[in-house]
């Protein structure tokens, strides 16, 4: 192995374009030891990319005060020594504001290169109308944009504390912004931060027909704030975390355990990675932003609630268990969903000969996040807990599914009052129950024939980890990877 270092965590760089940078929030000056380290990769509105080799990588680490350095780059590896086999350059983003943003040129896990193309295509959508991209944070919203739309459009991201400031005491100035950089589309990334920016956008939209993609991880601030949602101007689009065909040499017993979140499966840390997540977003930010007021109860809250995960919601129960009242528990959802980091799977009411239960399921969006809430430290095979993963991932892909093919199917569960259960409906048209099991039995299919007597679903399958298809009483049994090559295939829907 040649000697290299690896900075396997992103950190931010404010400078200019000479080659002299400065730490974020740091005085010291950082000087690259040679700009013909530079190599221009892509180029775009936004400026250029460039890769730094390992010995201007390690110039620059050179010149950092130890402690700082250990704060900022907690995983550099200097001449071989162990070398994680995630990440072998720093790539450094440059754009017109000299913003330095750190990622990778190639997402590599145990030494082998993963290509990851998402499935959400946005150009398409936005060829038809201007868009709310929401997802829950670090799913790969800016990522995907830079990705897609870098030579395209002009972005504003309001992370960056000079536009943030700026536009929040004077949001008619963004209508100069777009004149200085004219593009396609207008990208401004955590709309959520600056809600009144919305009536110029609005603006913009009716008076100059321009296109807009809005980003941002909650919803929240923009209701309770009133803000203007832009009605019938402005389509929403959802991001999910990787889904199975995003993933090249898919490992599902990892994605069951550490979930689909990019920086956490591809890391050799995904431990660490969903603790740093839980612990500084889905606590310490969720306070900061004020949606909630006190963390303990809501710490409370966040592990009760993914004990529960998949199982019908009882508020007066969750709140029992969590120490707070009924009506604190519905709060604490409604923040979860409004931070897309849970949603409510609603119940399929409507059978005649079996009376149904009305009440909903609550999920988080990934397993990983929820193993974590939980206190999971490791997964079973055997385990019921196994089951249940294994049963949210496939809930995550119908989702997924369901958003980015733009298909208006409502997604639903059965439960009869005796019992009798069938896990996913894909509106009228597909019942679809969910086993771990590596071999099937007679009694998998009990929930699916008694759903069959209600005469409405034109399709029922059983999604298994059973390697063999096969037809029994009209129920499809498919290994949960054919399952998911012929949902893709809309082959369920019709």
């Amino acid at each position: 192995m040649s000697d290299t270092v690896s900075f396997c965590q992103p950190s931010r760089f404010v400078g200019t374009p000479n080659s002299k940078l400065k730490i974020h929030n740091s005085k010291l000056p950082l000087r690259l030891p040679s700009l013909p380290a530079f190599s221009p990769q892509a180029s775009g509105p936004q400026g250029r990319s460039t890769l730094l080799t390992p010995n201007a990588a390690e110039g620059a680490a050179s010149q950092l005060p130890s402690r700082l350095a250990a704060q900022l780059f907690p995983a550099v590896c200097v001449k071989s020594q162990q070398r994680p086999p995630f990440c072998s350059h720093f790539f450094l983003a440059t754009c017109k504001s000299h913003i330095y943003t750190a990622g990778y040129p190639d997402n590599q896990r145990n030494g082998r290169s993963m290509e990851i193309q998402r499935q959400l295509q946005i150009a398409p959508l936005l060829a038809k109308k201007s868009f709310f991209l929401f997802g829950p944070r670090a799913t790969g919203k800016t990522t995907l944009i830079r990705q897609q739309l870098a030579k395209t459009a002009t972005i504003i991201d309001l992370l960056d504390s000079r536009y943030f400031l700026r536009l929040s005491s004077a949001p008619q100035d963004l209508e100069s912004f777009i004149d200085a950089n004219p593009a396609d589309v207008i990208v401004i990334d955590e709309i959520q931060r600056i809600p009144d920016l919305l009536n110029e956008i609005h603006r913009l939209i009716e008076g100059r027909k321009l296109t807009f993609l809005l980003t941002g991880s909650s919803a929240r601030k923009l209701r309770r704030g009133k803000a203007n949602l832009l009605a019938g101007r402005v389509w929403d689009a959802k991001m999910f975390p990787l889904i199975y065909r995003e993933i090249p040499e898919f490992d599902l017993d990892r994605y069951l355990l550490y979930g689909g979140l990019p920086a956490v499966y591809l890391s050799d840390y995904p431990q660490e990675e969903l603790d740093a997540y839980v612990n500084t977003y889905l606590k310490e930010e969720i306070l900061a932003e004020g949606l909630i007021r006190r963390l303990p109860p809501f710490s409370r809250f966040l592990k009760t609630v993914a004990l529960a995960n998949g199982e019908m919601i009882n508020f007066t129960k969750l709140g029992n268990d969590c120490q707070v009242p009924p009506s604190t528990v519905r709060e604490y959802m409604a923040v979860l969903e409004d931070t897309l980091i849970g949603f409510l799977l609603p119940a399929w009411a409507e059978s005649k000969k079996r009376k149904a239960i009305k009440a909903g399921k609550f999920y988080f969006f990934d397993p990983g996040v929820t193993h974590v809430l939980a206190g999971t430290e490791a997964l079973d095979r055997n385990s019921d807990l196994y089951g249940r993963s294994f049963e949210q991932f496939i809930c995550m892909e119908l989702r997924a599914y369901l958003s980015y093919q733009r298909q208006k199917l409502p997604l639903a569960y059965w439960r009869s009052k005796n019992g009798h259960e069938v896990d996913f409906l894909l509106g009228t048209r597909t019942a679809i129950e969910v086993k771990a099991s590596k071999k099937v039995t007679s009694n998998d299919f009990k929930g699916l024939k008694y759903l069959k007597e209600e005469r409405v679903f034109r399709t029922f399958v059983l999604v298994s980890q059973d390697p063999i298809s096969s037809l029994t009483d009209g129920i499809l049994a498919l290994p949960w990877q054919k399952f998911l090559d012929d949902l893709w295939k809309d082959k369920f829907i019709y």
